[in-house]
């Protein structure tokens, strides 16, 4: 059943807010080639904001609502400022939570209820929304198991018979929300003109209306914003061309890094998209997460040396992790490759019989020798869960290894990538990177967007009830190396054109993993110098 307006009547005390979207054409640049971050995104136009959790693109947006008063002490949410601005292809929402949350495993639920086309006609009175179409649960109910909590981010028509659970999803609209790990506030996206079944084509009229809504376990509204209507003026299509190559080096690379999570080391069973993949990502090295015991070495060596050239006079060889349990992690190579002890197997100080997912090996890029690690984090929970604490305990033993490697050996570079699987606090990034670079410095994280740079998220996957999500990253030792180029490869944003001269289909991506690559271009620099 629908909560109505009836189970909150402050709700109908709501002032509604109208703001309009004055600053969303200033906010698209026309830089043919944007530099930012240590990231270059070849584009004759950028979007009004990309969806990566930093929100400095929200500084001169103005407030669409604000909300009076906070929620009580115990509840996961007191809502702030909502924010709003739109291009041609989106519209874009910030919302302050007033404290730090995982969305996407609440106690229970926030609900974004949306009047799409501003007619109180079509859809039904949904809180303080009066024609609302759709709404965004995020943590819905858990339908199939009622004992047990809801996870992750629902959509549900108003006027579908179930709210048309089972057949919707966000992934129809889009949707994307950042952070994905534990914060204060997220941005979040939602496709413009997409027919829902049963309601009207979203955001194609000249408004539309919405609320944040957060709902207990027992369905009583404990908090929420005012309703807030937004005018959607006329902008510009958002047209994103690469006159250049968008694949290629940044000149003056020393060496291209892949990180990949292989999904079950499912590139065996379906190699077709990841070795199309590879040979057009021409990487020197690259850092494996989620393979299996099935695999090896030799398996890994032998496919990269099938469908991936090494170049004259050179073999892919690969550095296997020796620990992880069913899930394993390896680093591959067509540069000279070689174990590292120390980062080889990582047992857990208290179940020796079982090792956290990492491999490690020094790598010769010219005449420099780079220390490379790479690892696969422990899944799920959010954060002051038993996944989140296992996340804090790896990523420490982790430092620790790297920094006996570093004492054991003169390193000149330091790159940590894999899947971290932030999906509850970020510290575990902060306490991976800590002091492990060779002159004592924290690393830096390599700033990868996708193509487009709408955003940064590096995990999709369409039959999941979790949205599109930042998992996996690239660290370097920023005193050493710097990132040249950097960018997370979808290979649905490639121009056609440039899919045909790389050999790759629209799909490989998708039907690879359900993890995109992360790619980076490294330049050595004299660290006295920086």
């Amino acid at each position: 059943m629908l909560e109505r307006n009836f189970f909150a009547p402050a709700i109908a005390l709501a002032t509604l807010f109208t703001a309009t979207s004055v600053l969303a054409a200033s906010l698209q640049s026309t830089s043919s080639d944007r530099e930012q971050d240590g990231r270059t995104v070849a584009a004759t136009q950028s979007p009004t904001i990309s969806i990566d959790g930093k929100f400095e693109d929200w500084q001169r947006v103005r407030p669409a609502a604000r909300t009076r008063g906070s929620s009580p002490s115990s509840a996961p949410v007191s809502f702030g400022q909502v924010k709003i601005t739109h291009d041609d292809e989106f519209v874009y929402l910030k919302v302050d939570l007033g404290r730090k949350v995982n969305p996407q495993r609440l106690d229970g639920r926030m609900i974004l209820a949306l009047d799409v086309d501003g007619d109180e006609s079509t859809g039904s009175a949904e809180y303080g929304v009066r024609g609302a179409d759709l709404l965004i649960e995020f943590t819905p109910r858990n339908t199939r198991h009622p004992d047990r909590p809801g996870m992750g981010v629902g959509l549900r028509s108003t006027t579908l018979e179930g709210g048309g659970r089972g057949g919707l999803s966000p992934y129809d609209l889009s949707f994307a929300f950042a952070p994905t790990y534990a914060s204060e506030k997220i941005e979040m996206r939602l496709e413009r003109r997409v027919t829902v079944p049963g309601s009207p084509k979203t955001f194609d009229g000249d408004r539309f209306i919405g609320q944040f809504v957060l709902v207990d376990t027992e369905g009583e509204v404990v908090h929420n914003t005012p309703a807030f209507q937004y005018r959607l003026t006329e902008t510009e299509p958002v047209e994103i061309k690469f006159e250049d190559d968008p694949l290629k080096r940044a000149d003056g690379t020393d060496v291209r890094v892949v990180s990949w999570n292989a999904e079950h080391g499912s590139l065996i069973a379906n190699p077709d998209p990841f070795a199309r993949i590879l040979k057009a990502l021409d990487p020197d090295v690259v850092l494996w997460q989620e393979l299996t015991p099935r695999n090896s070495a030799s398996q890994m060596a032998a496919f990269m040396n099938e469908h991936v050239p090494a170049g004259e006079g050179k073999q892919w060889r690969v550095v296997f992790g020796e620990g992880g349990g069913p899930l394993r992690c390896a680093i591959a190579s067509r540069l000279p490759i070689r174990h590292v002890q120390a980062v080889d197997t990582i047992p857990y100080p208290n179940r020796p019989d079982r090792q956290v997912r990492v491999a490690g090996a020094a790598i010769t890029v010219g005449d420099k020798e780079l220390l490379a690690v790479t690892t696969h984090l422990k899944c799920c929970g959010a954060m002051n869960t038993r996944e989140d604490r296992q996340r804090m305990e790896e990523v420490q033993l982790i430092n620790n290894a790297v920094r006996q490697a570093l004492q054991g050996h003169d390193f000149d570079g330091v790159i940590v990538g894999g899947d971290l699987n932030l999906v509850g606090e970020r510290e575990p990034k902060l306490v991976l990177s800590r002091g492990i670079a060779p002159d004592g410095s924290n690393l830096k994280t390599t700033d990868a967007y996708h193509l487009s740079g709408r955003m940064n998220a590096t995990w999709s996957e369409r039959r999941s009830q979790f949205t599109p999500g930042r998992l996996d990253f690239l660290l370097f030792s920023e005193s050493t190396l710097r990132a040249a180029r950097s960018f997370v490869l979808e290979t649905e944003e490639v121009p056609a054109k440039w899919l045909e001269k790389h050999g790759m289909l629209a799909t490989d991506t998708t039907t690879a993993t359900d993890h995109f690559p992360v790619v980076a271009d490294y330049i050595w620099q004299d660290p006295r110098r920086n």
